[in-house]
């Protein structure tokens, strides 16, 4: 087990997080991408394999990872974006396998709904988190593959310029800044009871659970 703390610098302004985001979560994103460039089969198969350490408590577990701590946060502007929509698109990339069920597409609602958005977008000093490690080896391989934090990653918000990782003794204690499994000692007094996700994919509602999330 090794304890580390991770730093990215962004070579372009990012998306303000509307929730806060783990480290897990990012990597996660990157082993996936990995996975897919290799020609996986399920590239999602393979979204646990980061080299970050479990927290276990009972039949649960989580990584243990902090959330990601954006520093020196400059005032939010707005950013306009138009999403554009087509049939065509969907149907052909069902019908190459990239979707596994027919899509239900609808212009107007939904996922592939098509519309005039606004986003805010900031400058950050830095993004740091912190982590315990059982396979370094395996960490360091996938950070190149973080090539940008946040949303709207396809126009090139939160690219990645360069990144540091450091053993750091702190991160035994820090990691645990984040949502945890009932029954977790470390969410002791720090956090509380919620629904949501431990583990990718976060955006998943049919995986919530009861969980324990920090108090700030």
């Amino acid at each position: 087990m090794k304890p580390v703390r991770v730093s990215f610098l962004l070579r372009m302004p990012m998306i303000v997080p509307p929730a806060p985001k783990t480290l897990d979560a990012v990597l996660s994103w990157a082993a996936v991408r990995q996975a897919e460039f290799a020609g996986a089969l399920d590239p999602l198969e393979h979204q646990h394999e980061t080299g970050i350490a479990r927290h276990v408590v009972d039949d649960e577990w989580c990584p243990m990872a902090s959330y990601v701590e954006v520093v020196g946060m400059s005032e939010p502007e707005p950013f306009h974006y138009i999403k554009r929509q087509k049939l065509e698109s969907y149907t052909e990339a069902w019908l190459n396998g990239v979707l596994k069920t027919r899509p239900a597409f609808d212009s107007q609602r939904g996922n592939t709904k098509a519309g005039l958005y606004v986003q805010s977008s900031c400058w950050v000093e830095r993004i740091t988190a912190w982590a315990v490690l059982d396979d370094e080896d395996r960490f360091r391989q996938l950070l190149p593959w973080v090539t940008h934090i946040g949303k709207l990653h396809h126009h090139d918000f939160g690219a990645v310029r360069s990144f540091e990782i450091e053993e750091e003794a702190t991160a035994v204690a820090k990691w645990s800044k984040r949502p945890l499994p009932q029954g977790s000692d470390y969410g002791a007094e720090s956090h509380v009871m919620a629904m949501g996700g431990l583990r990718a994919p976060y955006w998943k509602r049919s995986e919530y659970r009861p969980i324990l999330v920090p108090l700030d």
